[in-house]
């Protein structure tokens, strides 16, 4: 490691302290935005140069009884699931000071709807005033795109199958089948039928997808249905191999050559060689899993890292033996993530205490960022937003937010409503030369966040009554960003008609 655990102690023993003082006036400003689910977003006017806000809601206007009280970036939060009762809301913009409240708006959620799923309650928003902020939506349109009327998709992936620069998307559909599609079009490349196992298990549900490098840059495709591995040749479809595993996969890991995969139960390991398909090793875990296998790079050797949910992680060769191990200090939430920082390489998990930060070379603890009564959920994910050489992770929370931290400080730079998405694909869409997210959305097929302070840059105006009625949880979507010389394209299922589609932006810059 480039630098001692004791200096990245300090930096990562980070806790989020918000001082109120000092006093600036914001214009207030707020909108109605009726949801189902007994849900409403609340929107207030932009100040200049202001990327935080403190926002309270109380049951009283003295505020003096508060049930919410929290920093958000943007200039819109949606709260959901409230009792029944009259509540009162007010922001104050936040910067290095806290500017002075705004006037209260009020919120009623009638006793007949409460939080009932099947009679969501309708809010009644009526603040002092009327005069919604300037919307950074408007100015992105969609140019175009395409559909492909494959069924429900369960899992997907992208990969470069017919050449080492082309993208292509890989989907599993709810009844098994196998469908490699040119990302640029959607025209299907080949068509793999669903085994006789698999129909047997549910379909598609129990199908894992991974790309597995191949000559001249390429990728071909590990098929992993049950208690079945198969490898597809990526440019035509055709089977490469097939090995019966001891048991069934659930979650997995291509490292090289060497494929690294949970068994259903989360308590052992199968080491699988790529090439031939040979079960290499199976190794008794000591707990069970959490999330698949993670990528560790240790001595120039390519090794895999497990965390459990004790929070204890090993680390293990491709042979499958023990190289090290360590603890997180908590129970873990999260797969474990390798971050590359300027300082040098650092583990990240997520527990019950918030995100872990360990060193890579030996899993001493180095600090945590924690979250006022939230913990992390599904994957962990890096990407430099701004540019600046320095990685940014981003984590979504059991609250349902997403929340972005410098990787190599540890500090929490924004938090976002998440619209329940577990997983996030990166791309400039408004063209500020900083990356956003792109998530799937409860609202429509996908929405696009600001990686510079998390506010809505763009979603997908599905309408709500569709949305609501057909589409599953977001949760179980997957979105990808795919760029050519002169498009950008958002891939993901479609879960109101169906099949997959891509929404083709273009390319901006400013």
């Amino acid at each position: 490691m480039i630098c001692s655990a004791r200096r990245y102690l300090l930096i990562w023993s980070v806790i989020l302290v918000l001082c109120a003082f000092g006093a600036s006036a914001i214009a207030t400003a707020a909108a109605q935005d009726v949801q189902p689910q007994a849900s409403v977003t609340l929107r207030w006017g932009a100040r200049a140069g202001v990327l935080r806000y403190r926002l309270q809601l109380a049951k009283n206007a003295t505020f003096s009884d508060i049930v919410f009280d929290r920093v958000v970036a943007g200039h819109e939060y949606r709260l959901t699931y409230l009792e029944p009762g009259r509540y009162f809301w007010r922001v104050a913009s936040l910067n290095a000071k806290l500017g002075e409240f705004s006037s209260a708006g009020v919120i009623e959620f009638p006793a007949n709807g409460g939080i009932k799923l099947n009679a969501p309650a309708v809010p009644l928003v009526s603040p002092k005033s009327n005069v919604a902020g300037p919307s950074r939506t408007q100015s992105i349109v969609s140019v175009g795109g395409w559909y492909a009327a494959i069924g429900n998709v369960t899992k997907s992936i992208v990969a470069q199958l017919r050449t080492s620069t082309s993208s292509e998307i890989v989907v599993a559909t709810a009844d098994g089948r196998v469908r490699a599609l040119d990302a640029n079009s959607g025209v299907a490349i080949w068509t793999r039928q669903p085994q006789a196992q698999a129909q047997r298990t549910g379909g598609g549900s129990f199908i894992q997808l991974l790309a597995v490098p191949a000559s001249g840059g390429k990728q071909n495709v590990l098929i992993l249905e049950a208690a079945i591995a198969t490898l597809i040749d990526g440019r035509t479809g055709r089977e490469l191999w097939r090995t019966t595993l001891p048991g069934a996969a659930a979650n997995a890991l291509v490292s090289g050559s060497r494929v690294f995969a949970i068994d259903a139960s989360l308590r052992k390991l199968f080491v699988i060689d790529a090439t031939a398909g040979e079960l290499i090793s199976q190794v008794a875990l000591p707990r069970r899993a959490v999330g698949a296998p993670a990528m560790l790079a240790d001595r120039g050797e390519r090794t895999a890292i497990v965390a459990f949910d004790d929070g204890g992680l090993q680390v293990f060769d491709e042979t499958g033996k023990v190289v090290f191990s360590g603890n997180a200090g908590a129970p873990a939430t999260t797969a474990a993530l390798l971050v590359r920082t300027m300082r040098g390489e650092i583990v990240l998990v997520g527990t019950r205490n918030g995100l872990t930060a360990l060193t890579a070379d030996e899993l001493r603890p180095l600090g945590r960022v924690t979250l006022k009564d939230d913990s992390p959920r599904g994957k962990l994910a890096s990407q430099d937003l701004d540019g600046d050489g320095v990685a940014e992770v981003v984590m979504f929370t059991e609250r349902d937010r997403v929340v972005v931290v410098k990787s190599g400080e540890g500090r929490i730079l924004w938090e976002a409503d998440a619209r329940q998405a577990e997983s996030a694909a990166f791309a400039d869409v408004d063209g500020d030369r900083v990356i956003d997210l792109l998530l799937a959305s409860r609202e429509g097929l996908a929405l696009a966040l600001s990686g510079r302070d998390g506010s809505v840059v763009w979603k997908d105006e599905t309408p709500s009554n569709i949305a609501t009625n057909h589409a599953p949880a977001a949760s179980a979507r997957t979105t990808f960003a795919v760029r050519t010389n002169s498009r950008l394209l958002l891939i993901a299922g479609d879960p109101y008609r169906g099949g997959v589609r891509a929404i083709e932006f273009q390319i901006r810059s400013k």
